[in-house]
């Protein structure tokens, strides 16, 4: 079994910085923006799932929408995304 060791701080002064890849979901919706724009101007308004009831002591396990987490990342529950044609987005939540 090879033995791991800690860095040390000359390995921690020589190593790379992390630089984390940018996530791609804004990416995402300013292609969406960007159709907007192009058809004109206007608004998209996205709602995701709402939680679904049993029966009245329960719910069923919540799966979020495929496409607005697709768009987000987000995995909440009644949830809107509002995207513009000049590329601005907002999310609305339950507190």
């Amino acid at each position: 079994m090879k033995k791991i060791t800690p860095p040390t701080a000359a390995d921690l002064a020589t190593a790379a910085p992390f630089s984390p890849q940018p996530l791609p979901y804004a990416a995402r919706r300013a292609q969406i923006a960007q159709a907007l724009k192009a058809a004109g101007g206007g608004v998209a308004l996205l709602p995701t799932a709402p939680e679904v009831p049993r029966n009245r002591d329960s719910d069923f396990a919540y799966r979020h929408d495929s496409y607005f987490y697709y768009l987000t990342g987000f995995s909440e529950p009644d949830s809107w995304l509002v995207i513009d044609s000049t590329g601005h987005s907002t999310l609305f939540c339950r507190p």
